[in-house]
């Protein structure tokens, strides 16, 4: 898979897909955020602390301004691809640090 150039020159990027592996998927779908719709109002930092790791997570206050989409009745054949983490401000060729929105 080739990535978009927008991606070129990234130090660290993490992907993740999403699917039923069984059946139609008709509750509990996954949920994303398209994170350009998101003012940093709306999102609330929490610590995120392990025996070896401390850092900083966000939760996202809901915002009708948002934009949210999941895939209605998913199939095992269907999947979703999303970005769980991306360093570097440039990746979506943007002055705002990379947000990865999911639920």
């Amino acid at each position: 898979m080739k990535l978009p150039s927008a991606w070129t020159g990234t130090t660290g990027s993490a992907f993740s897909t999403a699917s039923d592996l069984c059946t139609i998927l008709r509750t509990s779908p996954l949920a994303t955020c398209d994170y350009y719709t998101v003012s940093d109002d709306y999102l609330k930092a929490a610590d995120r602390a392990s025996r070896k790791y401390v850092g900083e997570i966000y939760y996202v206050q809901y915002n009708e301004n948002q934009t949210w989409c999941w895939i209605s009745n998913q199939t095992p054949d269907e999947i979703l691809l999303f970005v769980n983490f991306a360093s570097g401000k440039e990746v979506f060729n943007s002055n705002q640090s990379c947000r990865i929105l999911h639920f």
